[in-house]
């Protein structure tokens, strides 16, 4: 039988987890905010009580220069993933062969906090790309 976990255990073991990920050689938390703390300064206007964590690996970052220069990036938000209401957002942009390759992930409790694609700084991908929400 799975164990129940309260709010703050939860929180508190994403926020250990994130802390690991910033300590490895390659940190694929792009970005991290807590519910309920004020963001940081590399957080632009999100409100106190979202939370939201964007994750990308070493490949999928070597995917989105090769494949996000300037072309179509798809953002899909997949509801009702978990009792808390959090939403997953894949990234994806389209390869050679006009297949989506996915280049990211945010987990968030706020649709309208996706603000995270706009970081680009040699994460992700170039901001000229037209980017389309289905």
């Amino acid at each position: 039988m799975l164990k129940e976990y309260s709010d703050i255990e939860m929180i508190f073991s994403v926020d250990i987890w994130v802390e690991e990920m910033r300590n490895e050689s390659y940190n694929p938390s792009l970005l991290y905010k807590t519910q309920g703390v004020e963001p940081g300064n590399d957080v632009d206007n999100i409100a106190k009580n979202v939370i939201l964590l964007c994750l990308q690996t070493e490949f999928r970052k070597e995917m989105a220069k090769k494949f996000g220069n300037g072309k179509v990036i798809f953002i899909d938000s997949t509801h009702s993933t978990t009792m808390y209401n959090f939403l997953l957002i894949t990234v994806t942009v389209v390869d050679e062969f006009d297949a989506r390759v996915p280049i990211a992930w945010a987990i968030s409790n706020d649709e309208d906090q996706i603000k995270f694609f706009k970081i680009d700084q040699g994460h992700c991908w170039k901001s000229q790309a037209k980017i389309l929400h289905v």
